[in-house]
């Protein structure tokens, strides 16, 4: 990401060079690397703007992977700390 960003491409440049691109040069973009109807996609939620800040894609509050909602537990919570899976 920093190499990106040091070679100035702008931080939807990195994010669809991590994405889009990548996807079609492992020969998988017509199933994945795009949020569309019929593709396969892993999300996440991050508190800020990466557009602005491109460093809150380091710190993701919930992850979406294979259907499953994955998210940071709440420090002091009685799980403690930690992730923790649970199904949408």
């Amino acid at each position: 990401m920093k190499l990106l960003l040091r070679a100035r491409l702008s931080p939807m440049q990195v994010i669809v060079a991590a994405t889009r691109t990548a996807a079609i040069a492992c020969g998988r973009g017509d199933t994945v690397g795009t949020i569309e109807a019929g593709k396969a996609a892993d999300l996440i939620l991050v508190a800020g703007d990466p557009l602005a800040d491109i460093e809150t894609l380091r710190d993701p509050l919930l992850v979406i992977k294979g259907g499953k909602v994955v998210s940071r537990e709440i420090p002091g919570s009685p799980e403690g700390s930690g992730y923790s899976t649970r199904t949408p």
